[in-house]
């Protein structure tokens, strides 16, 4: 895939930024209005033309008769030659960056704010996040590295790319919104040092994608998913020379692996698995909810296939439960925790209900094990006969659990005849 053209790098303690285009979108500069310009930018390295002449040493502050005077000489360089810009990551400019990250932090908490379904889930967290989004941005490269996202989303050559920016952030305020939900604090037991390093993941696993969304906008609609994970396996790359720990590390490369169906983590109770977990659940529903790769899906409907693929063991039961409350989908999360205390009651943990395609879909429970001894099993009657595999039975015939069926139609004539009904209506 090719690369983005060349923006903002970091490179050896200092800010990269290729071509004088770039330069002037950093520092806002306008040919007609010098006070729009921000001030602060200096040369950490000599700037040399296209002969190799220096044309400012280093310290220099770039001000706006710099960019007036660059932007002309470019015009009359050779084919091909950009300025290469080295500047020092400035206390003022690293302030400004993170002024800027704020302002979308707070656009993005303000517009989930006007729906009642979002004001309640960040509505409890909303003071703490303050303290620990100011903590936590008070590392410089950690700031450096996010501003590097959005300017790439930002300046991109191709329309299109800012919402991954916006994702990026959301994941971030959704992840800590959901690990302070009281259902799953009680499990996890995150300190504030915790809470911190959940962030670290949540905003900086897409790091590849994001310095290759150029590319990624490119590819038709339906490769840009696989396009966008491919590129973030080289996130791990990009974060050598970021003060992380071992469990921030192994979560990004838990979150992008598992893009590539490494699911052995949803049931791992670690802490760099648990913050893996936390994104995963959360960037599944973002992309839906967004339509960042294709046709926007509904919110209950999304929250209906995180259970799903949770009863599958293909995301992380504990986080999609404390999701689905958190949003108040009461109905779903009752239909769900039905089924895993009827799974849970078996003995002989076989019981698999079928078939399991979303809510209320569920007709029967299966034996997945056909225990003969269990004096439930209807052994006479082929309840399913299986000619391809799915994601928990093998090719096959399977039996009948008379009495874990019988108590799911049960639960459905108590609370989900108006679901069932829908159903029908849909597949006829």
């Amino acid at each position: 895939m090719a690369q983005n053209i060349g923006t903002f790098r970091i490179e050896d303690g200092a800010i990269q930024i290729e071509g004088i285009k770039n330069l002037s979108r950093l520092c806002h500069y306008d040919p007609s209005d010098k006070n729009r310009m921000f001030k602060g930018i200096e040369l950490s390295e000599e700037l040399k033309d296209d002969k190799g002449a220096a044309l400012f040493v280093a310290g220099t502050e770039i001000d706006h008769s710099s960019i007036s005077k660059l932007s002309r000489l470019s015009e009359d360089y050779q084919t091909g030659f950009e300025f290469d810009f080295r500047l020092k990551p400035t206390r003022q400019l690293i302030s400004y960056f993170r002024k800027i990250i704020f302002k979308k932090i707070d656009i993005l908490v303000s517009h989930r704010g006007k729906y009642r379904v979002y004001s309640n889930f960040f509505n409890n967290v909303l003071k703490s996040m303050k303290g620990i989004m100011e903590e936590l941005l008070s590392d410089d490269i950690l700031v450096l590295h996010i501003y590097q996202m959005k300017f790439a989303a930002d300046n991109a050559s191709v329309k299109g790319t800012k919402p991954y920016f916006s994702h990026v952030v959301s994941g971030a305020l959704f992840s800590y919104a959901i690990a302070n939900m009281k259902e799953l604090q009680e499990q996890i037991h995150f300190s504030s040092e915790d809470m911190k390093d959940l962030l670290r993941a949540a905003f900086l696993y897409p790091i590849g994608a994001l310095n290759k969304v150029d590319a990624i906008i490119g590819l038709p609609l339906e490769e840009r998913h696989q396009g966008f994970n491919d590129e973030n396996r080289n996130s791990g790359k990009m974060l050598e020379n970021l003060n992380l720990n071992q469990d921030v590390r192994d979560a990004i490369e838990f979150i992008n692996e598992y893009q590539f169906g490494c699911f052995d983590i949803v049931e791992m109770k670690e802490k760099s698995t648990w913050y893996a977990n936390i994104v995963i659940v959360v960037n599944r529903y973002l992309q839906e909810e967004t339509g960042l790769f294709g046709i926007k899906t509904k919110l209950k409907d999304i929250i209906d296939q995180l259970n799903v693929l949770a009863v599958k063991k293909k995301m992380n039961i504990e986080v999609a439960q404390a999701f689905t409350l958190g949003l108040s989908m009461i109905d779903v999360f009752d239909f769900y925790q039905e089924l895993d205390d009827l799974r849970s009651s078996c003995e002989y943990s076989s019981a698999l209900a079928y078939p399991m395609t979303g809510l209320a879909s569920p007709t029967l429970i299966l034996c997945k094990n056909n225990v003969t001894k269990c004096e439930y099993l209807e052994v006479g009657t082929t309840a399913v006969n299986l000619l391809q595999q799915t994601d928990e039975l093998e090719p096959g015939k399977y039996c009948r659990c008379s009495l874990l069926s019988n108590k799911l139609q049960n639960f459905y004539g108590e609370q989900y005849n108006d679901i069932k009904s829908e159903k029908a209506v849909e597949a006829s």
